[in-house]
């Protein structure tokens, strides 16, 4: 009623008591609250520049009257600002208030994802998704325990960005190409002088290797394929030999050959493993989760 009398004036229709019922559920009166109490703190930097959000308190919200705005939040400014500007990429612990969290008992894995953003220049969530398996285990050894001792780099992630949507399904093709070259690199290392061929179809059959043998007849399948799919390909190939490699193998060599002489005594006649290679485990025996085939 009084926008209509007095068009001319902006109202701070949230000041109002009581503020108009699911006033917060429009995305539009969420981001008019931010630009206007930006204005009030005199925060002039532009809305990309994530850090200029970690000024704000929740005490600026609710003095600003933006109480409700945080009750439909879980009372969390970061939570708040995640559903108004999801491109935004804003570091929960970075806030003056401390949202609840693991990172107010333990700050590991946030000094952890600091660290990494600085290595890999990461300067928003897509540049994760460009990370390969490579990129992984060319940091500190002591680096890669931690994450894979937490489940992988995306269940990180997922709880050090609780209020971010993490889409990995739009690049696990990606992801998947990139570990399969990488397997065919470690393939490589075993036989060096065998033709290696990587996503080849056999004939007479649906079924794609990920990376191939033909003369040693073994075939190689990335992440955790159908295991109806790999029976119906050895019921069509009885002569191969398929080995699935989970997408959490570190790259170890002897646990590889061990994976293929516990099969194939015919190869690797020559070579002697160590009395504590085993072959690789049908589970992650470091991740808390299973996770699935392009979670790094």
């Amino acid at each position: 009623m009084l926008q209509s009398m007095y068009p001319d004036i902006t109202w701070d229709v949230w000041r109002f008591d009581p503020c108009p019922r699911d006033f917060w559920v429009a995305r539009e009166n969420r981001v008019l609250f931010f630009r206007r109490l930006r204005e009030e703190l005199s925060i002039e930097a532009e809305i990309s520049d994530v850090s200029s959000w970690y000024k704000i308190t929740t005490k600026n919200v609710t003095d600003f009257g933006g109480e409700g705005l945080l009750r439909a939040n879980h009372n969390s400014l970061y939570a708040a600002l995640n559903s108004t500007y999801p491109d935004l990429y804003l570091h929960p612990w970075k806030f003056e208030d401390l949202p609840a969290g693991p990172w107010t008992q333990d700050m590991t894995l946030p000094n952890l994802v600091n660290r990494l953003e600085e290595l890999w220049s990461i300067s928003d969530k897509a540049g994760w998704q460009k990370i390969s398996r490579e990129n992984i285990f060319a940091l500190p050894e002591s680096d890669v325990d931690v994450i894979y001792s937490n489940g992988g780099l995306v269940n990180i992630l997922e709880k050090y960005f609780p209020h971010n949507t993490w889409d990995f399904s739009e690049v696990s093709p990606i992801l998947k190409e990139r570990g399969v070259h990488w397997l065919s690199q470690k393939v490589k290392e075993i036989f060096p002088e065998s033709e290696i061929l990587e996503n080849h179809s056999i004939s007479n059959t649906s079924t794609i290797l990920d990376v191939c043998l033909p003369s040693e007849k073994i075939g190689f399948l990335y992440s955790s394929p159908d295991k109806k799919i790999i029976a119906q390909f050895k019921q069509e190939h009885p002569e191969f030999s398929v080995f699935c490699i989970p997408y959490w193998w570190k790259g170890g060599l002897n646990q590889l050959m061990a994976t293929i002489k516990k099969e194939r005594k015919d190869l690797l006649v020559d070579v002697t493993l160590p009395s504590a290679s085993f072959p690789i485990p049908d589970y992650d025996p470091n991740a808390r989760l299973s996770r699935q085939i392009n979670r790094i």
